[in-house]
């Protein structure tokens, strides 16, 4: 998790002033100090247990979930295009 933080917000022009995580991550206070040495600005990390910061999360994995089913729908979709595209050119051949 922690490398996926920094990578992102390496390459974002955008900060917020808090993340949540739905679970630890290996060193919270390392991502802490990397946003202040890296962005100049104090960025706090919460894992939040109960209450509105944690329906946020659990909104949020409901939303990933539901993108990535359909990124995944859209692959097949677009796998059996191609495997149409490529029989009818094998035919034409």
């Amino acid at each position: 998790m922690q490398a996926l933080i920094t990578q992102y917000y390496q390459h974002t022009p955008d900060f917020p002033k808090e993340i949540l995580l739905p679970k630890s991550t290996e060193n919270i206070t390392y991502l802490e100090k990397w946003f202040e040495k890296n962005v100049q600005k104090k960025i706090c990390i919460y894992l939040p247990q109960k209450g509105k910061k944690s329906r946020l999360i659990e909104l949020a994995t409901k939303n990933a979930e539901n993108y990535a089913h359909i990124t995944s729908q859209k692959d097949e979709k677009n796998k059996e295009k191609l495997k149409t595209a490529f029989s009818q050119i094998n035919q034409a051949l």
